[in-house]
């Protein structure tokens, strides 16, 4: 008997969840040399490695993968599910290398390649800085439009920002 990716229908035995051509497979979709996103991971690894080697960063390569693992772990989580893509997460793998470069914890010490010390303070702060931000909807009554705001045009865009 064939193997049958899922969501996909045998001949002879209908799946009535799945629409005439709908099939859900996963797919892979390995980084492209082209990204700009992995110039700048290049040279933030460059900078990363050279805290470490010369210029003494209290900070060691496990609080650097704890907030790599996490930041690429919920881009995964939130954007695999909805897309069916397992795509490499280059925007999460930047986060979590500027955050290991901004954040230190006090105790950690040149030379300590793998303390794992305050392994809780990266992984929060790196899953609050990677997480998008929560917008409110507001109710139809409480929204801004472009007369309240003394405009002649109406808008189609959100006149509400988050920040």
């Amino acid at each position: 008997m064939p193997t049958v990716m899922v969501g996909e229908r045998e001949e002879g035995h209908p799946d009535p969840s799945v629409a005439d051509g709908d099939v859900h497979r996963w797919r892979f979709q390995p980084p492209r040399l082209r990204d700009p996103r992995l110039h700048v991971a290049a040279v933030v690894v460059s900078v990363q490695v050279l805290g470490q080697v010369a210029l003494g960063f209290d900070l060691s390569i496990a609080q650097i993968l704890v907030c790599l693992l996490t930041a690429a772990a919920i881009e995964l989580a939130l954007t695999a599910p909805r897309t069916r893509v397992v795509a490499w997460p280059a925007s999460a793998l930047l986060t979590g290398n500027g955050i290991a470069l901004i954040l230190r914890v006090p105790g950690t010490e040149h030379g300590d390649w793998w303390s794992m010390r305050g392994w809780y303070v990266f992984a929060a702060t790196t899953a609050v800085g990677s997480t998008p931000p929560i917008r409110p909807r507001w109710p139809a009554c409480c929204r801004s439009t472009s007369s309240d705001r003394g405009g002649g045009r109406s808008s189609t865009r959100p006149t509400w920002r988050w920040w």
